[in-house]
């Protein structure tokens, strides 16, 4: 089944009114009251508003409870002072279903937009940092559907879902004592790995998404519609396309010039005459250098229109990233949110448990690659001998067998490798996503 369709069966769509029946008693902390199947109720009394607009599905794995859907839902309503995600949660028509559809208030979009760094519109008509304090003096701040894109909505709910971790020891209810989180522990990733969550959807606005599949098969326009991909599907998505335009465009001047040389040059179409011929045999009294200069035109305009390129891509793509608000984005590259209490190891511990258990672990995995090469090797020359020896159909097929348990060998010890890079860089315990993401990339890539 889409997602879509189980969004349709499982909730309301923005515009209807929240159904106002009694208030369930919070079981359990983190306890956030909940209007019966309804939506979560928010705590600020600024965001209480008729309208919820649908955001992300989360797909919940078959055979979890009831009471751990409850938890989940509590825990995703809670406020972000108490230690939940302070977002709205919806379990769906049926209570004991497998999804749960997420929303935001405006308050905690305000927050986020100020903790990832995003630029807005300020009343003076300039692109300027978003601050919460200074919220009311934004264009459209009151208006989350024209203040943020829809993509930097879906953003962060997920960068508020993820940020979730546990402020003490706790056990989920439903769950094993096996499961049970610990203090600073990162809840979602927690969940994930135990099954209770299966995947994260961000919904579509079939609305815009229609409007936008009409801009952009309109095929009456030179350009792409960059500025409605951004709105709909995020910055790194209209970046993508936006260097394919801008590349496309750039290989003009080269083409150009190619076609210039090679239909204008009478020794050109010489060369490519004898290249068709098949001759490879040259006068030498002929003098070869308007066919050479040709060439040394060509490579040295190639050279210094590769650096202008780059040069001129640095510039569009500093203008998009201030037009859409995402220059200084790279703020968001925080491991944690900065509003919990975080228990940091100094660089010395850090780079500590990086010499003695990830260069050791790392080392033998790769001891084990070599291993499993030096074996492949061997019992390939084993078996070309036997066949050498047999001459049979046995000994033939036998030819495929180091091949065959080479491949299982090494899907397996990849894929126990990656959970290995995943927890040994969980356990270096940086500070900062962008310091995890590096490391972890080492680690694969080695």
């Amino acid at each position: 089944m889409k997602v879509e369709e189980l969004v349709t069966a499982a909730v309301k769509r923005p515009g209807s009114r929240r159904r106002r029946l009694p208030r369930e008693r919070s079981q359990g902390k983190p306890g956030a009251t909940t209007t019966g199947p309804g939506w979560t109720k928010v705590g600020c009394p600024c965001c209480v508003s008729e309208r919820v607009e649908p955001l992300v599905l989360v797909k919940l794995g078959e055979k979890v409870r009831p009471e751990t859907k409850r938890w989940l839902i509590r825990l995703i309503g809670t406020s972000q002072k108490d230690g939940g995600a302070g977002l709205m949660a919806h379990p769906g028509e049926d209570a004991g279903g497998d999804i749960i559809v997420v929303s935001a208030p405006r308050c905690t979009l305000l927050r986020a937009t100020e903790e990832l760094g995003l630029c807005k519109l300020y009343g003076s008509g300039d692109m300027e940092a978003f601050s919460y304090n200074d919220r009311h003096n934004f264009k459209d701040s009151d208006n989350m559907e024209v203040f943020l894109t829809l993509a930097e909505r879906h953003y962060m709910v997920k960068y508020e879902l993820d940020g979730l971790r546990a402020q003490r020891d706790l056990r989920v209810p439903g769950l094993s004592d096996s499961c049970t989180l610990q203090n600073r522990n990162n809840i979602w990733q927690k969940l994930e790995s135990a099954g209770v969550i299966k995947d994260t959807f961000p919904l579509h606005n079939p609305e815009q998404l229609k409007d936008l599949s009409k801009a952009w098969y309109a095929g009456n326009q030179l350009g792409q519609p960059l500025d409605s991909v951004n709105a709909y599907f995020g910055s790194p998505v209209a970046f993508y396309f936006s260097f394919l335009d801008f590349y496309t465009w750039s290989l003009l001047p080269p083409a150009i010039l190619g076609l210039t040389i090679t239909y204008f040059s009478g020794e050109v179409q010489k060369e490519m005459v004898d290249s068709d011929s098949g001759s490879q045999v040259m006068d030498e009294g002929e003098d070869s250098g308007p066919t050479a200069s040709g060439h040394m035109i060509q490579a040295v305009f190639s050279m210094l229109w590769s650096t202008v390129f780059m040069e001129l891509w640095k510039r569009r793509s500093s203008s998009l990233s201030f037009r859409w608000g995402t220059l200084h984005l790279c703020r968001a590259l925080r491991r944690a949110p900065a509003r919990l209490p975080r228990l940091c190891f100094p660089d010395w511990q850090r780079d500590l448990r990086i010499a003695l258990v990830s260069l050791p672990v790392v080392g033998l995995f790769l001891g084990l690659v070599v291993l499993g090469m030096l074996c492949f090797y061997w019992a390939e020359a084993q078996v070309q001998q036997l066949n050498r020896d047999w001459d049979s159909m046995l000994s033939q097929t036998l030819l495929y067998v180091p091949s065959v348990l080479h491949i299982l060998y090494t899907n397996m010890l990849g894929t126990a490798y990656k959970r290995a890079a995943q927890k040994l860089t969980e356990y270096e315990n940086h500070r900062e996503e962008s310091s995890f993401q590096k490391h972890l990339t080492s680690k694969v890539l080695v």
